[in-house]
């Protein structure tokens, strides 16, 4: 049986914004959940910034939030942004917002205001 799995709202990467909160397993249905989430928002966000203490780019879940390495969040972007973009060509790397071709989209600190 499939769980039901969504991202509630983003925080930033550092310690303050993280406390209180466990990290979740990063499975099947957490990847499903995030990718959901970037192409509905249209969010692109690079490696890098995912893992930045100055923007909310950790996305929160029920059970946990998800901190990736910066190249498994680009391979997820890069799955995101075909369903984003799927004319873009070649597929921009979204390892590293300085190297990356595309403009990021990242969710607004407003997102956070109605968290549930």
């Amino acid at each position: 049986m499939k769980k039901l799995i969504k991202v509630k709202y983003w925080v930033s990467a550092d310690e303050e914004s993280l406390r209180g909160l466990k990290e979740c397993n990063f499975d099947e249905w957490h990847q499903d959940a995030l990718i959901k989430e970037l192409v509905n928002n249209k969010y692109v966000i690079c490696g890098d910034t995912h893992q930045s203490p100055c923007h909310p780019c950790v996305p929160v879940f029920s059970d946990g939030y998800l901190i990736l390495s910066m190249r498994r969040w680009a391979e997820i972007m890069g799955e995101a942004y075909v369903h984003i973009n799927p004319i873009a060509w070649p597929e921009p790397w979204f390892y590293m917002a300085s190297t990356c071709t595309v403009k990021e989209e990242l969710p607004s600190e407003e997102v956070n205001i109605f968290r549930y």
